[in-house]
């Protein structure tokens, strides 16, 4: 029995050696495996930072991109838009404003052509008239000169010559 008893404790205690060796070689293994872990999420934590980031940058440099376009296209249209308002509006400023203008200022001034014309053509014939009618005095005074004062009158009974006095 005592060989039984021997071998128990035998048996117990290489039982303890060999949990102690287990638990040792598991713990080594344990701490392998937490180290490969914490260096596999340590990488895959500056791989997703670096992605990240790298995203991030290139997101920023296509919006930059985009805002470049954008703006560059804003400032091209409203560049045409001003062109288009200062055409239409000349537009609306001959059509509404110049070209009537210009038309009551052709009308007026034909007018004015017109009414001077008129007043120099009458200014003329009176130029000759007040010019006949000096001639015809200056011949009625040579023609009483000629006659010694005998005047003709055209009356209600009829026409008569008139001698002068003397």
């Amino acid at each position: 029995m005592s060989n039984l008893l021997q071998m128990g404790t035998d048996f117990e205690k290489k039982l303890k050696e060999r949990a102690a060796s287990t638990e040792n070689m598991l713990n080594s293994e344990f701490r392998k495996l937490e180290e490969s872990v914490d260096k596999a999420l340590s990488l895959n934590r500056q791989k997703i930072r670096d992605a990240i980031s790298e995203h991030t940058t290139s997101v920023k440099q296509q919006l930059d991109t985009l805002s470049t376009t954008v703006s560059t296209q804003l400032s091209t249209t409203e560049a045409e838009l001003s062109r288009q308002q200062k055409n239409l509006l000349w537009q609306v400023i001959k059509g509404r404003v110049l070209f009537p203008a210009l038309t009551a200022l052709s009308v007026t001034g034909g007018i004015f052509l017109g009414c001077w014309g008129l007043i120099q053509w009458q200014e003329s014939r009176i130029a000759k008239n007040i010019l006949t009618i000096r001639e015809q005095e200056n011949t009625l005074a040579k023609l009483e000169a000629k006659t010694w004062g005998v005047t003709f009158v055209n009356g209600e009974n009829g026409k008569f010559l008139v001698l002068p006095d003397g």
